[in-house]
């Protein structure tokens, strides 16, 4: 490839064949100028079906005309723009982008470009813009803008709003309606390698923590002081101060006889213990951690790749969907560590995940066991692993599982479906893990099938539904008096 000319370009091609072009882009002749973008400053959220305008602003800060300076938006897919109000700038609309050609800019001057967006697709997006002209611009770090924007939904019961958003592990806070996601490293670039917070009630991401790495699995304290993040990269796990939303420690994970570098798989925080946790590392045994230090005592290898707590803060409960013992296993903390206090035959599968509530585990394939003696108590018809990790209330004696296309309700004394909510089509999704939030709210996270081309696709499905006890359970006993037989005389 050579230059000629003031604005050419002549190329050789594999073929053989010589190619010779002009644009005006090839190459800036005028004197310098220098082009800065910015969005008006604002919030970015947007409610869904509802267009809000915006605004866009070039500034020549360069000594020299911006001769022939263009603008440059780029909205997402499925975004609708409309009113345009451009000036005198000539305008080309393809698609979702639009090009102003603004013509030559003096030195100092401005140009404005507003716009309203619109959308029915909801969850996190980036708006982006670039400047450029036929002057040599003298600083290139500040002719693009960019500006998340959020599309939310409304605030009310009994309601369902799918999110499209990949996502591989999500938390509720203890107290508050948030949630905490992280995002991996497979979805849309602008989304990947951070963990989010987001208000579970309109959508709204509140926060966002770039953490690399390919965050994973998450833990949250009791008191909502922390949020444990496992990385997928590095063996590493990261503990995010949720008053500040920044990483305050990173915490290298131990060695094994097997592997120099394991990576957490599943991790519990300590009820009363912000400071410390429980992590799986992957099947080669689990540990418990005081932030940096390891406790001497940890289980061997194939002893449980994922883990819940127990009925008591001393305990918790793990479980080997690695080999076909497929054991479930109580153990026992202390200063020193953890101790193997009881095992059984578990829930019978690979892949397979569980939840726990008040002593009790329940498995995504619907088994149910009371971990204080270890003892089945039974299996819920209808769940299975393909539905991924249900949610478990044992106060309010419920199980909530996606099955098909809704969100059932289960009653866990009579393992009876109770309840159901009907959901958007699973068609092209598979439900991998159920959640509860506030007093009436869930959320579902789901991945797309199909497709193993990055970036991978999915979506949260947020629900809110009267189908949770707002009270307390309570026993009814039935007494059927014996009739007092008549005495005739």
């Amino acid at each position: 490839m050579k230059r000629w000319g003031s604005r050419g370009l002549v190329l050789r091609l594999a073929s053989g064949s010589v190619l010779m072009l002009t644009h005006p882009d090839v190459a800036p002749t005028a004197p310098p100028a220098d082009l800065a973008v910015a969005f008006e400053a604002m919030d970015g959220l947007l409610v869904q079906n509802t267009a809000r305008e915006f605004s866009l602003t070039v500034t020549n800060l360069g000594p020299n005309p911006a001769v022939a300076a263009r603008l440059i938006l780029n909205a997402p897919a499925d975004f609708s723009l409309s009113g345009l109000e451009a000036g005198t700038a000539q305008v080309e609309i393809t698609g979702n982008s639009i090009l102003a050609r603004i013509g030559d800019l003096p030195s100092g001057a401005t140009y404005n470009l507003r716009f309203q967006l619109s959308t029915s697709v909801l969850g996190p997006n980036i708006v982006s813009a670039s400047a450029g002209s036929d002057s040599i611009d003298a600083v290139a770090t500040n002719d693009a803008a960019s500006l998340p924007v959020s599309v939310l939904f409304e605030d009310l019961a009994n309601t369902v709003h799918p999110l499209p958003l990949y996502a591989v592990d999500m938390v509720a806070h203890p107290s508050l309606p948030l949630i905490y996601i992280s995002t991996g490293k497979d979805g849309i670039a602008s989304l990947s390698n951070q963990v989010l917070e987001m208000d579970a009630r309109t959508g709204r991401v509140l926060r966002s923590l770039s953490t690399g790495q390919n965050p994973r699995t998450l833990a949250i304290t009791d008191g909502g002081e922390y949020l444990y993040v496992g990385l997928g990269d590095v063996s590493k796990v990261l503990r995010v101060d949720l008053s500040t939303f920044g990483i305050g420690l990173s915490i290298n994970l131990p060695t094994t006889v097997y592997t120099s570098s394991p990576m957490a798989t599943d991790i519990v925080t300590l009820a009363g213990q912000p400071d410390s946790f429980a992590v799986a590392l992957s099947y080669y045994g689990v540990y418990i951690m005081d932030g940096q230090t390891v406790r001497t005592n940890h289980t061997g290898v194939y002893d449980g790749s994922r883990i819940e707590r127990g009925p008591t803060d001393d305990v918790i409960y793990t479980y080997d969907d690695y080999t076909s013992g497929f054991e479930f296993t109580r153990l026992r903390l202390d200063a020193s560590g953890a101790t193997q206090e009881s095992a059984r035959a578990g829930f019978g599968g690979y892949y397979v995940d569980f939840v726990s509530s008040a002593g009790m585990a329940l498995s995504s394939n619907g088994y149910l066991i009371d971990g204080s003696d270890m003892s089945l108590r039974g299996v819920f018809s209808g769940m299975t692993n393909a539905n991924g990790t249900p949610a478990l209330e044992m106060p309010r004696q419920r199980a909530y599982a996606v099955v098909g296309n809704s969100l059932r309700s289960f009653d866990t004394t009579r393992l009876a479906n109770v309840r159901q909510v009907d959901l958007p089509s699973n068609s092209g999704y598979s439900t991998r893990k159920t959640i509860r939030w506030g007093a009436d709210g869930f959320a579902m996270l789901q991945s797309a099938n199909s497709s193993y081309a990055i970036p991978l696709a999915g979506r949260i499905v947020f629900v809110r539904s009267d189908m949770v006890p707002q009270v307390a359970p309570y026993e009814v006993e039935l007494l059927v008096d014996q009739p007092v037989a008549l005495v005739t005389a």
